[in-house]
């Protein structure tokens, strides 16, 4: 029998090594317990956050990829990204201020790629506001490229998106 994506997903977390866990914090699927945490730090992170009903679609759709980080049991991250036939798009990413610039982001993002290619998937897309320099550099470092431009995509914002990808081993 071959595993959906979900299933594939579920079970990547089930084979991995203890040590995995041990990167300076926790890193874990997002379980739908962790809702009303992420709903608050959606809303915290973004002026076009999720609203509640939105991340619980996100938790709930059987092709979502979904991670959070937490330092000393306090959830301060979390990056919520849906498997495709042939991708995965990474569609939030969020750590709290005071955390970012200290690799919880970096950690997430290398978490993706992970699962993605225990998936068989081999590309990750993403978009980023243009104004965002920190993610931009981020991803940059992390060798996703720029692929293209929406204009006015993030209303609140008034900025374009910047499309990147990155094709994985």
């Amino acid at each position: 029998r071959v595993l959906s994506s979900a299933e594939n997903y579920q079970c990547f977390f089930h084979k991995l090594p203890n040590y995995y866990y041990n990167i300076m914090e926790l890193i874990r699927r997002v379980e739908i317990s962790d809702l009303d945490v992420i709903a608050d730090l959606e809303g915290l992170f973004f002026l076009d956050y999720w609203k509640r009903d939105q991340v619980q679609e996100q938790i709930d759709d059987g092709n979502s990829v979904n991670l959070c980080i937490e330092n000393d049991s306090v959830i301060c991250g979390y990056v919520l990204a849906k498997s495709y036939f042939d991708f995965v798009e990474i569609l939030r990413i969020g750590v709290s201020k005071d955390l970012r610039e200290t690799g919880m982001a970096s950690m997430l993002m290398e978490k993706i790629e992970l699962i993605s290619l225990d998936m068989k998937i081999k590309k990750i897309l993403l978009e980023v506001r243009e104004g965002n320099l920190a993610a931009i550099n981020l991803y940059k470092k992390m060798h996703y490229k720029i692929d293209g431009r929406r204009k006015s995509y993030y209303k609140k914002y008034k900025e374009d998106a910047i499309l990147m990808s990155k094709n994985l081993g």
